[in-house]
């Protein structure tokens, strides 16, 4: 197992970060405290254009804008080539999702109950345009749905002259369960088909590898648990998929080639995916939170959480209706059941107490929760520089509330 943190060095990631200590933050999962250097490497973009204009300080950015995908690959186990910047998330996600319809054979999606809200949106929407042939949607039951993927892959009913899609969340953001994918990658290329895998709720709280977990496709954004910038995500696309996928949709100035008068190509790397406008201070950023985590190092701030998370899940068993909804493999991502009528008025008794949480709705669960007969969940996420005295704090709040107000999870 990988050390925990002593103290000295949870007081330097404290120190490090200036919003810390303003509010008691359980909220890193929606957006993290970024670290003084990914704000300092925004200043140096901001400084440089004020100085210089923006063409100039591109060429002045050019290497470390560059770079930006060597820190990035380097954090994920890929390739430079392999990564691709959006806007945000589920637009990568999108996207990649539509090159596959490029094809000549009809794309049949599978995917699970946990599937967020824009990817599952997303997913509708093409099936109601006819843009893929058919759609699974796994629910759990005594096989998880992640392993039930595997069965359906393998079934003798399957359409042999489809392409497989099978979308998986990196973390259920349900009940913070991270999804176990052995065995996923090897069925779905059997089919020859691509993996795409959510890690918006993974990279940053746990070591994330796309060799170990054999995916076609990976998103994520900067601002959750990697603790940068809203604005940019990261789109992977695995050797594989970029052989596989056609051209996205939409196609610009940096992410094609034009040959001819009449003919244009586009880029045969992730970049067919970008734009041509970006934020150069946003993607400078970008690479100042991958370098901090990576000399942080990814493995120890999982063994931190799963320490934070346990001391919050301890402090909790006093009291049954506060337990977080139960996990097979339990991350730092934590739900709580609640009525719907006293969501509202808790988030705002916790803002007042100076405690940043969340709500999960079925805006943006709605499979999951419905499955469930739940509209809403309260939804904790502490990250590794997350203080006792911040824990303290938010079990005063919620020690306060009533019971019934929470829906026992046992």
């Amino acid at each position: 197992m990988q050390s925990l943190f002593n103290d000295s060095e949870l007081l330097r990631f404290r120190a490090d970060t200036p919003a810390y200590g303003r509010w008691a933050h359980f909220a890193h999962g929606s957006s993290s405290l970024p670290p003084f250097s990914v704000f300092e490497a925004q200043r140096r973009w901001l400084d440089a254009e004020e100085r210089h204009g923006t063409f100039r300080s591109l060429h002045l950015f050019k290497d470390e804008l560059a770079q930006t995908r060597q820190s990035v690959a380097r954090l994920i186990g890929a390739q430079e080539h392999q990564i691709a910047f959006l806007d945000s998330t589920s637009r990568g996600w999108a996207l990649a999702l539509a090159a596959a319809y490029d094809g000549a054979r009809p794309v049949e999606v599978i995917t699970t109950e946990h599937e967020w809200g824009a990817n599952a949106m997303n997913l509708l929407y093409a099936r109601s345009q006819g843009r893929i042939a058919s759609l699974h949607i796994l629910y759990d039951q005594e096989t998880p749905a992640s392993a039930q993927t595997v069965e359906r892959l393998s079934s003798a009913n399957a359409n042999a002259n489809s392409l497989p899609v099978v979308a998986l969340q990196a973390v259920n953001p349900i009940d913070g369960s991270i999804t176990q994918t052995q065995g996923i990658a090897a069925a779905v290329q059997h089919r020859d088909g691509l993996l795409f895998i959510d890690a918006s709720q993974a990279v940053g709280q746990l070591p994330v590898n796309v060799q170990d977990n054999g995916c076609d496709v990976l998103v994520f954004p900067a601002r959750k648990w990697l603790r940068g910038p809203k604005g940019i995500s990261v789109l992977y696309l695995s050797d594989r998929a970029l052989a596989m996928l056609g051209a996205p949709p939409v196609l610009d100035i940096a992410s094609a080639v034009w040959q001819s008068k009449q003919k244009c190509l586009p880029y045969p790397d992730a970049r067919r995916f970008e734009t041509y406008e970006f934020s150069p201070g946003t993607r400078l950023a970008l690479k100042a939170a991958c370098d901090y985590l990576l000399a942080v190092g990814p493995k120890r701030v999982a063994a931190h959480n799963q320490l934070i998370r346990e001391k919050i899940a301890a402090a909790l068993q006093s009291s049954p209706a506060l337990q977080a909804l139960p996990s097979a493999r339990p991350s730092a991502l934590m739900t709580f059941r609640i009525d719907e009528s006293s969501a509202n008025p808790l988030l705002k008794t916790l803002e007042a107490a100076g405690i940043n949480a969340n709500l999960i709705t079925q805006q943006y669960a709605r499979w999951a929760l419905q499955a469930r007969s739940h509209n809403v969940l309260l939804r904790l996420t502490p990250h590794y520089f997350t203080s006792d005295a911040e824990i303290e704090r938010l079990l005063q709040v919620l020690s306060g509330w009533p019971a019934s107000l929470f829906v026992n999870n046992g």
